[in-house]
C-alpha cells in the first residue's frame, strides 16, 4: 500500500522557521490513506509555528520511536511534539495472520512481537527521550481512534486497553507531556450517529486478513483513481468517522483538530 500511493503522499508541512511543531506517527499522521490533518493544522498555525510532517505508515510503535532521535537531530529543541501511534500495534495482535504479514512487510520488525506490554514501554521510551533530548518540548500523546465502529467487539475492548495503558504512561510524564483523549470524541460522535438513526456498522471482528486487504487495497483506487472523497468511501462502506476501518475521514480529522485546539493554543501562544 505504502508502494502504491507514494506518490500520493502529501508534502511534509511547515517552512524553516525556528518554533516548530512536530508530529509523529503512522498512516493517520502520514494522510496516505486518510484525511491530512497535519495540513490543516499547518494551514491554521502559519506563521506561529512550522509543522512537521513525520509519519510513515503501517509502523508499529516500536518502528516510530527508531525515529524519534534522527526526528530531533534534524529538528532540535522543537516547542512541541504530537504523538499518534499504536493502531498497527493493536491490528497486529488480532491475529496470527496480522502479525506475519506487518514482519513480511517491515524487516524491522522480524523477531519483534506487538503485545501492550511492548507498546507501552515504547510510549515510555519516546517520552523519556524527549524529556531528556528536549526538555522544553510539550508533548501531547493522542489515545487511539476506534478500528472499525462497533465499539462493542473485541478489537475495540484492545483499542479500550491500550488506551488506559497509555493514559498511565503520560500520565507520569505530565506536565510536560498530556494526553489528548480523541477517541473519547470519537466514541461520542459515534454514539450520537446511532441516535441520529445511523446504519450499524460492519463488523470487523469477522473480518478476514482478505477481506481487510480488500478494504485497505479499494481505499485508494477510489480515492486516487476515482476522485472519491474520503467522506464518499466512508458512506461506501456504511462509517460515520472511518474511510476504511482504520482511516480517518475529514470528519474525524476535524475532531482530532478539535480536541488537539487547546495544546495548538498553548503552544503558539508561547513566546
Amino acid at each position: 500500500m505504502t508502494l502504491f500511493c507514494a506518490c500520493c503522499a502529501p508534502p511534509v508541512a511547515g517552512g524553516c522557521g525556528a518554533r516548530k511543531l512536530l508530529c509523529l506517527g503512522d498512516s493517520h499522521t502520514e494522510a496516505i490513506l486518510g484525511t491530512d490533518w497535519v495540513g490543516r493544522l499547518a494551514n491554521a498555525t502559519k506563521g506561529l509555528v512550522d509543522v512537521v510532517r513525520a509519519g510513515k505508515s503501517g509502523e508499529w510503535a516500536v518502528l516510530i520511536g527508531r525515529r524519534l532521535g534522527p526526528l530531533l537531530d534534524a529538528n532540535p529543541n522543537p516547542a512541541g511534539l504530537v504523538i499518534l501511534a499504536g493502531t498497527n500495534d493493536v491490528l497486529a495482535a488480532t491475529s496470527p495472520a496480522m502479525m506475519a504479514q506487518y514482519r513480511w512487510l517491515f524487516p524491522g520488525l522480524r523477531g519483534q512481537v506487538a503485545t501492550l506490554e511492548s507498546y507501552t514501554a515504547e510510549i515510555e521510551r519516546m517520552l523519556s527521550t524527549i524529556a531528556a533530548r528536549a526538555p522544553n518540548c510539550k508533548v501531547a500523546v493522542v489515545s487511539l481512534p476506534p478500528i472499525g465502529e462497533d465499539m462493542g467487539d473485541a478489537v475495540n475492548a484492545a483499542v479500550g486497553r491500550y488506551n488506559a495503558a497509555l493514559a498511565e504512561v503520560v500520565a507520569r510524564h505530565a506536565p510536560r507531556a498530556r494526553l489528548v483523549d480523541f477517541h473519547a470524541a470519537c466514541q461520542r460522535r459515534l454514539e450520537a450517529a446511532r441516535r441520529e438513526g445511523a446504519r450499524r456498522p460492519p463488523p470487523f471482528g469477522l473480518m478476514s486478513t482478505a477481506g481487510f486487504l480488500r478494504l485497505q487495497v479499494g481505499a485508494p483506487v477510489l480515492r486516487y483513481v476515482l476522485r472519491w472523497s474520503w467522506q464518499d468511501l466512508s458512506r461506501w462502506n456504511s462509517l460515520e468517522l472511518l474511510t476504511d476501518q482504520v482511516h480517518l475521514n475529514d470528519q474525524a480529522g476535524e475532531l482530532l483538530l478539535k480536541e488537539l485546539d487547546p495544546f495548538v493554543k498553548e503552544l503558539t501562544a508561547a513566546k
